[in-house]
């Protein structure tokens, strides 16, 4: 079983690939730009849960990386990202922690992500940022199978695409198996085992942390590098 910081890996490396990359960042920028007008804050130290887009638009901002490969650690560095405190960030408080492409969803057990949620809202000072899916309201195509992306690459086109396998005797475990597609290639990237989360108990576990204000926005929809489903985007505020 592969673990988010692979899943996270390959968003970069097909990130990486895109010719259209600085449409991407541009997108992503908006988001942020917008929950940080919404919240009237202006974040100078950044958490990221993964890698993001995102942090190709943070000039001169205090960045610190989790749960990614070394390999896109090394890979930002070199681009001149300033990336601090990558192992042990102790009881150090970000104003903004940002954990997107549905990283909840990437657990075994409900206490699972109960712990995650605790641990991500302790170490926020001002607002968490992260999405994820209406699983309530899903369709049943979404159920099975994500939106491929192509990649427009120097080398041609890159597909990836998802299949979500669900059990059949726990309707809140699935696995999501991986594939990325190019020429006549296929390429088996993993398999990961997740379960939904939904936008009640998310706020309820935001509030026991310690939240001030939940709130899904309604105007913002964010889509991952490697799919085309649209991923609601929630933020959490804190009053430290």
């Amino acid at each position: 079983m592969s673990s988010f910081s692979d899943y996270t890996k390959i968003v970069f490396d097909a990130f990486d690939a895109n010719t259209r990359a600085n449409d991407v960042i541009q997108k992503k920028q908006e988001i942020l730009t917008k929950i940080s007008e919404y919240h009237n804050v202006d974040p100078k130290t950044f958490l990221f849960v993964g890698f993001n887009p995102i942090i190709f638009t943070l000039h001169n901002k205090d960045i610190t990386v989790i749960e990614t490969d070394k390999t896109v650690i090394d890979n930002l560095t070199k681009r001149n990202i300033k990336i601090s405190n990558l192992d042990k960030i102790g009881n150090t408080k970000f104003d903004c922690v940002i954990a997107m492409d549905e990283y909840l969803t990437f657990v075994n057990n409900e206490d699972d992500v109960k712990n995650k949620i605790t641990f991500l809202c302790s170490l926020t000072k001002d607002v968490l940022i992260t999405s994820i899916k209406d699983y309530k309201n899903q369709d049943f195509k979404d159920k099975e199978y994500s939106i491929p992306a192509l990649i427009k690459t120097d080398k041609g086109t890159t597909a990836y695409t998802e299949i979500h396998n669900w059990s059949m005797t726990d309707k809140s475990q699935f696995n999501t198996h991986l594939y990325e597609l190019s020429d006549s290639e296929a390429k088996f990237c993993g398999k990961f085992e997740r379960r939904p989360i939904y936008f009640k108990q998310l706020a309820r576990f935001c509030s026991d942390a310690g939240s001030t204000e939940f709130l899904v926005h309604r105007n913002l929809m964010y889509k991952s590098v490697i799919k085309k489903n649209y991923e609601h985007v929630i933020s959490v505020r804190f009053d430290n």
